[in-house]
């Protein structure tokens, strides 16, 4: 197994592979820093998670049950709840630790870990305190630097978050079971939403630059939100719900679908661009 940093030619969709960093063979990537100076990495025997540097070479073990985020600059973030510590730090500086309080003592685990410039939105989930009482939810933003909570958002009640993931303007972009999508601002306030886009599935994506997100649904269409000018862009896909999606600059959209295939998508004009590639089906 391998992970490759790729320069890639947009308009002839050709790559070259300019560093590898080999791992055993049941390795898994569990993130790569955006500007691919780092790859967090989960080694199943024995269970390890590590962040290795791909400018030096440098590994940093983060223990057998984080969960981390590789950051830009050779950095990471890890949230351990065995522990109940969050974490930051760089092959090459020292860390910095601080203890979850939010936690309460009560049994959370890490849903979804989402990190954009110097903010990691974390999406927690766990049961409720009586027997058979439905799951519970809470958000935390973390300051990279520092490791602090910066933000604690709690749902109200009766409802429970399933995604979440940084938004501009210090904003945090939610979804719930009921896949209605919400944004909400650094104090908690909403600024837009709730909207529902088709139906089922918590996938999406943010476009900083833009201020625009794209959600997903289980018939496969894309939807693309710009909250500031109360545009929503649908956009009719395959027979095939989203696995992932990605703005890929521009208004240019990347989907990859349950059945292998990839689509590019051009958003103003509405319509697929062709498909990238195609690999075998998931499961």
């Amino acid at each position: 197994n391998g992970v490759y940093q790729m320069d890639v030619d947009r308009s002839l969709l050709l790559g070259t592979v300019v560093e590898e960093l080999s791992m055993g063979e049941e390795s898994v990537v569990e993130d790569v820093a955006p500007d691919a100076s780092g790859v967090v990495v989960f080694d199943p025997v024995p269970s390890t998670v590590t962040f290795h540097d791909t400018a030096t070479g440098a590994a940093v073990e983060l223990g057998p049950s984080a969960l981390a985020n590789a950051l830009p600059g050779g950095r990471w973030f890890a949230l351990d709840l065995d522990t109940g510590r969050a974490t930051t730090g760089g092959a090459n500086g020292a860390d910095v630790s601080t203890d979850l309080q939010a936690l309460g003592g009560d049994e959370w685990t890490v849903w979804s870990m989402t990190h954009s410039r110097d903010r990691v939105v974390a999406l927690l989930r766990g049961a409720g305190p009586e027997e058979g009482a439905v799951d519970r939810s809470m958000v935390l933003v973390f300051d990279v630097d520092t490791a602090e909570v910066v933000q604690d958002i709690r749902p109200p009640d009766g409802v429970t978050h399933t995604a979440a993931l940084p938004f501009v303007d210090d904003g945090v972009l939610l979804a719930d079971y009921q896949y209605r999508w919400t944004v909400v601002d650094a104090a908690g306030g909403v600024v837009d939403g709730p909207r529902v886009h088709g139906t089922g599935q918590e996938v999406a994506a943010v476009d900083h630059e833009g201020g625009r997100y794209v959600t997903a649904d289980w018939n496969g269409d894309l939807h693309v939100v710009d909250p500031a000018r109360d545009v929503v862009v649908d956009l009719p896909g395959p027979a095939s719900f989203a696995m992932d999606v990605a703005f890929a600059g521009g208004d240019r959209l990347v989907s990859r679908h349950v059945d292998g295939s990839t689509y590019l998508w051009d958003v103003p004009a509405g319509r697929q661009v062709g498909r990238l590639w195609r690999s075998p089906p998931v499961g």
